[in-house]
């Protein structure tokens, strides 16, 4: 059974890849310009805390809900909650000057942002059946 046939169908219908995907991957390129002096400021849209993001809503108002934070869902949300408080810890590090610093941790950044959607696309099947 997946993870998605166990809730209503509004709830599976609203968790969109596609968007989760792109919202993170646009956060990630705006910080590393952000980074590059390219941005002025980074968007308080994407220091949002994990719970708050697509991604964040749908595993906190159904899956986790439902599910209990468990197997594939454990691992997305400790892999999504470690890449919004790293980007926070960036965004503070490279206001502070330590640029060099803020760089290191984007490279770490992005290895958490792969490993999320490549689990994310690995357990597809598991979540929307």
């Amino acid at each position: 059974m997946s993870v998605l046939s166990q809730f209503s169908s509004d709830q599976a219908d609203t968790f969109e890849f596609a968007e989760v995907r792109e919202d993170h991957e646009k956060s990630f390129r705006d910080l590393g310009e952000y980074l590059e002096g390219e941005l002025d400021e980074y968007s308080e849209q994407d220091l949002l805390s994990h719970r708050h993001c697509t991604l964040g809503h749908w595993l906190y108002s159904g899956a986790i809900a439902g599910q209990g934070s468990t197997g594939v869902l454990n691992e997305i949300e400790q892999l999504h909650e470690k890449f919004h408080q790293l980007t926070r810890d960036i965004v503070a590090i490279n206001n502070r000057g330590d640029v060099d610093q803020a760089r290191h941790r984007y490279a770490e950044l992005k290895t958490v942002k792969e490993r999320m959607l490549e689990h994310l696309n690995g357990h597809r099947h598991l979540l929307a059946g």
